[in-house]
């Protein structure tokens, strides 16, 4: 097996990652949402939920911690179909599509099995917990994470690709700003002595 995976060409391969890693998020994120029940780790996020909800009285974009673009986001969503919890749904959204983006870029270029133990030990981990306990500045930081390894990982691509990936971190680096300015922030920070 592992012959046969060292001879793929790399294309094959980060291809059948990135369906695993997939694959994987959709089986931790039923096991979170079902098996174990969601929750929202500050009242913070109850009071937010409740504003784009309308629970207290109308529906308002103003998010007391989030810009209010997402705001109207959610406003919209809900109004199309006010029987969905939109608050909840492009967090688990966002945080789905950020960790995809970090694992696959993490097991870009390593052998299979310890892709396997790295989607499995970060998965089983940091993933499950954030889909079953939502809090908006973990999501923040997450995404800006997201985006800032996709920037860095551009580097080492042809322009076409380039210019994908550097417009879809610089969008989950605008939407992180957007969650939680503060947890964008301690991304960045990070970042900056990292790269």
């Amino acid at each position: 097996m592992r012959k046969m995976w060292n001879d793929a060409d790399t294309k094959k391969k980060n291809m059948i990652m990135t369906i695993g890693i997939i694959l994987f998020e959709i089986i931790l994120f039923c096991v979170a949402t079902i098996v174990v029940t969601p929750f929202y780790e500050t009242d913070d996020e109850n009071t937010m939920a409740a504003i784009s909800m309308g629970i207290f009285g109308e529906r308002n974009y103003r998010l007391v911690f989030m810009h209010s673009i997402l705001g109207r986001i959610m406003v919209f969503l809900t109004e199309l179909f006010p029987i969905v919890n939109w608050y909840s749904i492009l967090q688990w959204s966002f945080l789905f599509c950020s960790f995809t983006v970090i694992l696959s870029i993490l097991v870009k270029n390593t052998s299979f099995l310890r892709a396997v133990l790295v989607i499995i030990l970060l998965g089983a981990t940091f993933n499950f917990y954030s889909f079953y306990s939502l809090q908006f500045t973990r999501t923040a930081a997450t995404i800006a994470l997201a985006g800032v390894i996709l920037l860095t990982d551009t580097l080492e691509h042809s322009e076409k690709k380039k210019m994908r990936k550097l417009i879809f971190g610089a969008l989950l680096l605008v939407f992180g700003s957007m969650y939680r300015f503060e947890g964008y922030g301690m991304v960045l920070c990070m970042a900056f002595f990292w790269v």
